[in-house]
């Protein structure tokens, strides 16, 4: 009975906690990134805050559409 309940939950559950688990990457990522002055160095070097972020941006929306 229980895991019966779990199996028909399974499906409500990972759609709540992928999409946190995707935040909560991206958060860590770019947090670490900042504290170890990493966007710093790139937008110093030449590379602009849109190019680090169009590959988020792009994996975003290719998850909101699917």
């Amino acid at each position: 009975m229980i895991l019966q309940v779990f199996v028909l939950n399974l499906a409500w559950m990972l759609a709540l906690s992928v999409p946190m688990a995707v935040l909560s990457g991206t958060l860590m990522a770019f947090g670490r990134m900042a504290a170890d002055s990493e966007i710093l160095a790139a937008k110093a070097s030449g590379v602009s805050l849109y190019r680090i972020i169009a590959p988020v941006l792009l994996v975003s929306v290719l998850l909101g559409i699917g």
